[in-house]
């Protein structure tokens, strides 16, 4: 997998994402962190933070979530 660097585009148009799947939810959001950029996701489970991270792209947050859930889904 190539890394690429986020477009000022990408990262300053961005809407915060939320979805909920398997009874999870995913948040993603761009990164506070303005010199670092990327963005920063979060997984949730009954109100609570059970996981998060930061990627360069959306797309990255969002496998690195999914990925997340299936573990631990895997692991149950």
């Amino acid at each position: 997998m190539e890394y690429q660097s986020v477009s000022q585009f990408e990262e300053a148009y961005f809407v915060p994402y939320e979805e909920e799947w398997c009874g999870y939810v995913i948040y993603i959001e761009r990164n506070p962190d303005r010199y670092r950029g990327g963005f920063a996701w979060s997984v949730c489970f009954d109100n609570e933070e059970i996981q998060s991270g930061l990627a360069f792209h959306f797309d990255f947050a969002l496998g690195e979530a999914l990925t997340y859930i299936k573990c631990s889904k895997s692991n149950q």
